[in-house]
């Protein structure tokens, strides 16, 4: 996930999120080649729900590419999204509009179900909050350091069709954020912990 990436991930996230994945593996292709592995190239867009707030933010549409194996539907590779900006209204700031991206610290890795074409997989990345800026004033308040202390790891699954695509789902957890010079407690109270959905909808590029 590269360093534009958005939750998951708000919940890339924020983030990505998000961050998800699924794969379009074309069909046929778990008869070939036992021991080859099969492209996959699908357009995301997906969305996440921040629990505490209760506001779904929209990240922009993105990519997933990476391969799948036949022989054991073995599944790898990166999602790319871009930063995600949102309306959020946040105590102790009120409103304000913030920009989140993601940037992947692991492969995102899973099976692919050839049979029912059940994609389960994870996707590992660091929330970064690019900005806060009140509604009104030209200022950012967390500077260009503000991050979720640990990674957050996306589970999600869902069944995706390799010739119409599909739908992918899960929760993750947004860790606590740091480095967020005076907004940090704030930020924290906002949007740190867990029951944040994501929603992703995948489609084979063609």
């Amino acid at each position: 996930m590269s360093r534009r990436a958005a939750v998951a991930s708000m919940g890339m996230v924020l983030a990505a999120l998000v961050g998800g994945v699924a794969c379009s593996v074309p069909a046929g292709a778990a008869a070939k080649a036992p021991h080859a592995k099969v492209s996959v190239h699908d357009s995301v867009k997906a969305s996440t729900t921040l629990a505490k707030l209760q506001q779904t933010v929209v990240i922009p549409p993105g990519t997933f590419v990476g391969t799948v194996a036949p022989a054991n539907g073995a599944m790898r590779g990166a999602l790319t999204l871009p930063s995600a900006t949102t309306t959020l209204k946040i105590a102790g700031i009120g409103l304000a509009t913030v920009t989140v991206s993601l940037t992947q610290t692991k492969a995102t890795t899973g099976t692919f179900n050839f049979t029912t074409f059940l994609v389960r997989a994870t996707s590992t990345f660091n929330i970064h909050v690019d900005s806060v800026k009140p509604l009104g004033l030209p200022v950012n308040l967390v500077g260009s350091h503000c991050t979720t202390t640990t990674p957050v790891a996306l589970r999600f699954s869902g069944v995706v069709s390799p010739f119409g695509g599909g739908t992918v789902s899960g929760k993750y957890t947004i860790p606590p954020l740091t480095r967020c010079r005076a907004s940090t407690s704030a930020l924290n109270v906002a949007l740190a912990g867990g029951g944040n959905t994501f929603t992703a909808a995948m489609a084979p590029v063609l």
